[in-house]
Order: C-alpha cells, then sequence, then structure tokens
C-alpha cells in the first residue's frame, strides 16, 4: 500500500508553531504607521463602522445602523479584497468568524459554524450580487470560487449575516446570508485594466470602464479571461504499476470567461452578468478513468436585475425589481471507452416588490411579496457505446413568499424586532412559515447585548425529488452500482437558532464581541442507502450545533485594521445515538487573523491573513489540521497604478481536505503578481 500523505504526531504541531512564530516576526517588523485618510467603508474606525448604514439588502433590506440590527453581520471592504490580495469570493469568506472552506478539485464549499456544505452544494446558504439572488433553481448551489460569475475586483464590498434569514429572504437562507455588493462605474473615473500572473502558469486579464456623467447617468462594463493549466495532484488510492505514485498532471486545467455590466439613471438602475467557467476533472471522480485530460465540465450562469426605488413620502418608500437567470452544467465522464454526457440547463424569471414605512412613531416596517417561475429545471444523464438515456427529467415549478417585519424602539436603549415570512412552493404540499425575532439592548454607551430567534428552511430541489436511474452491471453481467429512487415525498429541511451576543467597544476603537449560539436541524435531505440495489434521497432526524465565536477587531486612521477571531465548534448527529455523533468535517477549533497596514512609506501596503483548522474526521481517515497564512505586498509607484505580489499557503500546511481514502489533495503553496492601472 503507498504510503499515506498524512503526517500525523507532535513534530508535525511543533512545526506548524515554529512556522507561525516566524511569520509573525517577519511581517510585524516592516510594519510602520503613516497618516491618510479615511474615505470609504473600509477605512473606518469601529466607532464610524458602528454608525454606518448598512445597503438595503443585508440584515432587514433597508439601510440600518450595524448597531441595531439583532444580526450578527461582517463587512469585508474593497481595501481588503486588495490589500490581501483575494482571488475569489471564497477567499473572502474564509475570513469571516465560523466560516472555513473546502474543496473538492471541482467547487469551493464554506463551512458554517460546524457544518459542512459540500453535500448541498452551498444550498444551506443564500448567495445574492446586489440583493438578486445567485442560487440557481435546479440544484440550488452558491457558487464561490473561480466560477463565481463577477470579477472578485468589482466587489465593493460583501455583507456577511450570520444565522438564519428565511423570515426575510425564503429559501436557502438557512445558514447564513451573504451579499456581494457591486461597485458603481463613478469609481472607475474611466478605464481600468489588470492583470496577472500566477502558479500553475496562470493568466488572468480585466477590462472595466465606468463613468457618472453630469446628467445622473451612471454606468460601468467589464470583461474577464483566465487561463490556468492547474497543478500536479498526488491520489495514493490511484497508484498503478504504470503510475506508482497516482500522479495526475494536465488533468486541473481551467478557462473561464466574466461579463458585467451596470448601469443607474434616476429612480431605475440594471444589471446583467454571465460567467462560464471550463474545468478539467482530476483524481478519478465519480469512478471515472484517473489521469484522462478528457474528463471535464463547464458551468455557467447568467444573471440581469431591473430595479426601481422611489421615495414616495418622508415617511414611505417603495421599491420593486423584476429579475431572470440562467444557469447551465456540462459534465463529460470517460469510464473505459464508454463516454457519458450529464447536461443540466435551468432558467428562471420573478419579481419583488416591498415597502418600508416610518408613519408610525418608533416603528419602522417593511413588508414585500417575491415570486419566482422556474421555466425549465432540465436534467439528464447520457451514455454512448450504445447511446443510452441513462436518466432524464424535464420540468417548471414556482414559488412565491410575503414577509412583513416591524422594528420597534422601546426606548433609547431597547430595540425590538419581530418578523415573518410565509412561502409555498409549487413542490411542496405545505406552506412554510419562518418566523424571527431579535432584542438588542445598550445597557451603557459602547455596550450591546443582543438576542435573537429565528427558523429557516430548505426546500427540496428536483434533483433531491426527481432524479431516478438504474442499476448498472459490468460487461460480465455481475453488480455495478446501485440505482437510484425518485422520491416525491420530501420535506423541507428547517432548523431552529438561538443566538446571544455582548459587544464592548473600549478605548474607542478596539471592538470585542463574544456570540453564543445554538443550532437544530431537523428534516435534513441526505441520500441514503435504501436497499442494495438502489440509494435514495431521505428526511433524517436531527442534527445540532452549538458554541462560541470570540472576535477582536481594531482600525486605525492610516488605514491598518486588525481582525482577530476564535471560533469553538460543535456539530452532532443525533440519528447516530441519543448522545450525538460528532458530524464529518467539522473542525472543533478555528482561529483567523487579518492584518493589513501601510509599510515602508505611504506608497506600500501589506497585508498578512491567517487560518488555523483543527483536524477533522472524514468517514474513511483523520484529515490534519493546517495553518494558512498569506502574505501580499502592494505598491503604488504612480497615483494611477497598482502593483501586487502575493503568496498563498506560506508554509505549504494546506495540503489535504477531507474526503476520499487518503484525504483531497490542494494546492499548496501558491503565488500571484498583479497589475492594475487606471486611464
Amino acid at each position: 500500500m503507498p504510503d499515506s500523505p498524512i503526517i500525523p504526531g507532535s513534530n508535525h504541531r511543533l512545526k506548524s508553531r515554529l512556522k507561525l512564530s516566524i511569520a509573525a516576526l517577519l511581517f510585524g517588523s516592516c510594519i510602520r504607521v503613516f497618516a491618510t485618510e479615511v474615505d470609504d467603508i473600509g477605512k473606518m474606525d469601529l466607532e464610524q463602522l458602528m454608525n454606518v448604514e448598512l445597503e438595503t439588502v443585508t440584515a432587514s433590506k433597508y439601510s440600518q445602523k450595524l448597531s441595531e440590527t439583532a444580526s450578527q453581520v461582517t463587512i469585508v471592504g474593497k481595501d481588503q479584497i486588495q490589500q490581501f490580495g483575494y482571488r475569489t469570493l471564497s477567499d473572502i469568506l474564509r475570513t469571516v468568524p465560523g466560516f472555513f472552506i473546502t474543496n473538492d478539485r471541482m467547487y469551493d464549499y464554506v463551512g458554517v459554524r460546524g457544518f459542512d456544505q459540500s453535500t448541498a452544494l452551498n444550498g444551506r446558504m443564500l448567495l445574492m450580487i446586489d440583493g438578486n439572488r445567485i442560487n440557481e433553481s435546479i440544484f440550488d448551489s452558491g457558487l464561490l470560487g473561480s466560477e463565481f460569475p463577477l470579477d472578485v475586483d468589482l466587489i465593493d464590498h460583501v455583507e456577511i449575516v450570520r444565522g438564519p434569514g428565511s423570515s426575510l429572504y425564503g429559501n436557502n437562507a438557512f445558514f447564513a446570508v451573504v451579499n456581494v455588493v457591486t461597485k458603481d462605474g463613478g469609481s472607475f473615473h474611466g478605464g481600468e485594466l489588470a492583470g496577472s500572473y500566477g502558479s500553475f502558469d496562470s493568466y488572468k486579464g480585466r477590462f472595466s470602464y465606468g463613468r457618472k456623467q453630469n446628467n445622473g447617468l451612471e454606468y460601468l462594463i467589464s470583461a474577464t479571461g483566465l487561463n490556468a493549466d492547474g497543478p500536479t495532484l498526488r491520489y495514493p488510492e490511484h497508484a498503478s504499476p504504470d503510475n506508482p505514485a497516482g500522479i495526475t498532471s494536465h488533468t486541473n486545467d481551467e478557462h473561464n470567461k466574466q461579463f458585467f455590466a451596470k448601469a443607474g439613471w434616476g429612480n431605475f438602475s440594471f444589471e446583467g452578468g454571465y460567467g462560464r467557467r471550463y474545468k478539467g476533472l482530476p483524481g478519478g471522480a465519480y469512478g471515472t478513468n484517473f489521469d484522462d485530460p478528457s474528463n471535464s465540465y463547464q458551468d455557467s450562469e447568467a444573471f440581469v436585475n431591473l430595479k426601481y426605488q422611489k421615495i414616495l413620502s418622508p415617511s414611505l418608500a417603495f421599491s420593486a425589481r423584476a429579475f431572470y437567470g440562467d444557469y447551465d452544467f456540462r459534465g463529460f465522464y470517460h469510464y473505459g471507452d464508454t463516454i457519458s454526457a450529464a447536461p443540466v440547463h435551468t432558467w428562471w424569471s420573478g419579481f419583488e416588490a416591498n415597502f418600508v414605512s416610518r408613519h408610525f412613531d418608533n416603528h419602522t416596517l417593511i413588508g414585500g411579496i417575491e415570486a419566482q417561475e422556474n421555466w425549465l429545471q432540465q436534467q439528464g444523464i447520457f451514455f454512448d457505446n450504445p447511446y443510452t438515456v441513462f436518466s432524464f427529467d424535464e420540468r417548471d415549478s414556482h414559488r412565491i413568499g410575503v414577509y412583513l417585519q416591524d422594528d420597534v424602539v422601546l426606548t433609547n436603549q431597547l430595540k425590538l424586532s419581530v418578523g415573518a415570512r410565509l412561502d409555498d412552493h409549487s413542490l411542496l404540499s405545505n406552506v412554510l412559515v419562518s418566523p424571527r425575532f431579535g432584542i438588542v439592548y445598550n445597557p451603557l454607551t459602547d455596550s450591546t447585548v443582543k438576542l435573537q430567534y429565528a427558523q429557516a428552511f430548505r426546500a427540496p430541489n428536483v434533483v433531491h425529488q426527481y432524479q431516478a436511474y438504474p442499476i448498472t452491471f459490468n460487461e460480465d453481467g455481475t453488480f455495478r452500482g446501485p440505482g437510484r429512487l425518485p422520491n416525491t415525498g420530501l420535506h423541507a429541511e428547517q432548523i431552529e437558532t438561538w443566538e446571544l451576543s455582548w459587544q464592548q467597544i473600549f478605548d474607542h476603537n478596539w471592538q470585542f464581541t463574544v456570540t453564543g449560539y445554538y443550532m437544530d436541524m431537523s428534516k435534513r435531505l441526505e441520500e441514503i442507502q435504501q436497499s442494495p440495489e438502489f440509494r435514495q434521497v431521505a428526511n433524517l432526524d436531527a442534527e445540532i450545533g452549538y458554541g462560541a465565536e470570540f472576535e477582536l477587531q481594531r482600525r486605525w486612521n492610516n488605514g491598518a485594521l486588525l481582525r482577530s477571531s476564535y471560533s469553538l465548534i460543535f456539530a452532532e448527529d443525533m440519528d447516530r445515538g441519543s448522545d450525538g455523533y460528532i458530524l464529518s468535517n467539522v473542525p472543533g477549533h478555528l482561529y483567523q487573523l487579518n492584518l493589513m497596514a501601510p509599510l515602508f512609506n505611504p506608497q506600500w501596503h501589506g497585508g498578512f491573513d491567517m487560518q488555523m483548522l483543527s483536524s477533522r474526521n472524514s468517514p474513511q481517515s483523520k484529515t490534519p489540521g493546517y495553518a494558512r497564512i498569506g502574505l501580499n505586498l502592494l505598491y503604488q509607484p504612480i497615483t494611477n497604478l497598482n502593483l501586487s505580489a502575493g503568496v498563498y499557503d506560506l508554509f505549504d500546511d494546506n495540503r489535504l481536505e477531507p474526503g476520499g481514502i487518503y484525504g483531497i489533495p490542494q494546492e499548496g503553496r501558491t503565488f500571484r503578481l498583479k497589475f492594475q492601472c487606471r486611464f
């Protein structure tokens, strides 16, 4: 048997600690403070940040002070994206308290408070761009890595609301709501050209042009392309006499295109985007031929959002929008001499209208209706040699939801938030109710206590309910693999969450927050073995999660930032016994550190970020913990030119993720060189 790449023991832990100490000393010795202006949301000190008005599509769907929402909200601004050198949305999310990222060499998945989403394809988290739902309508997946349809350079900031959000957003707002807010055309003042080169012969280029005219018209257009050869990876379980190390190369290549346009004038705004990623499929996934560059898949997603906003009176605002989305997947898998094609296509449209009223003293009411028609939900699996329709299903569905929330100022120190949403899905037989209750209490000027209770749901999708295929046999007639049965009687997953947090500002600039939570998930959707011959998606019993998150943050007036958090995580499967069974891929301990600051002079800035995860269990093996460290150096020689150099996973420590027999190999240490110029 080949040696396992897992290296347990105290020597590994000592080595990791030594690496961390060296990195911290090297980075800390470089920092020097220079005064600059604080001019945007990413460069505000904590006292300013606590009073900043959020965008309408986050915790309460209207502008609300960060200190007045009962939810825990994390904001990552454009200056952090630039100075830390984040390349994808998943890079941003891995810095959020309680969040961690896993990768199976196909997609990035975000774990939230101990719950892995790899089997749910990020479907237990609502993902939006400028308030427009990006979860597609057949798998309900949320694309986070390079397959995300928007270039990360176009992001103004990302708002992450931890905890359930179904009382306002309905389906998928289960563990969290992530809203990506894009830059406006006026922030470009003309054209911008960017290019980068990185590990594995990765090339990326972007052209953007945006302006704000004197008549109020504001617009932005952008196009991005990426090509990468991908890493050489080792899969010991695929070792053979011809390939004794289980090495695969030239099977993880990637080719991307992204387009985005945005315009606004008066009360109207429009935006649309398209992203397509072609990627090789390494590692013999799904039993395909190992080290075969013909195994590949392609994701593409398009979205359009047309919005109208109007302040009807000093106490009443109205908003309406119409949206369209399209998602297409093409998978090509080789089994010996047989080729399997797995096409998926879905498109949808809908509308939302809401009002925000402050007609009654000390009350802010928001109410609305949202409807979506899924015009096509098509999925299939086909084989050649000979041509066979292995599985095929085509249908349509719809959903409609109404919501109402009242935020009440009871006293200067006490605020109350009560709301609920009713959702009707055509694929379900019952109406779903999602209530929410929150309290914000300020016992002292610099102290805030928050309590929140909420329920949320995730409806079964058409793949859960209708995907079916027969048993497969080998050429000699022996049993090869189980079939799959449909299940049209599935219920929606449901979760109840309690959160209690205390936030303290001290010395005007330091903010400390501690949050405790308890989550009880029932009717969870999971594919199980119904018999030796067939598998089927079923509703299972409870999983519970509980833990605590500790955060420390400070902003300096020169733009320097320190963010540090530690999460203690417990997640258990109650189906395995009354005492619970620890779930797979759960890091019991999670530590995150972000530090950025001016360096040698005002033209130089540096970013240091670190994520430390404890070891995790998987059905086949135990994956060791890691310390993933990133360093990024940003240099601005002249006003309209930025140069940067970044190293990711500096000490090559994040080599495995849970899965497979020995774990799923990762890229390890990588680098990127980037330029960005405006004209």
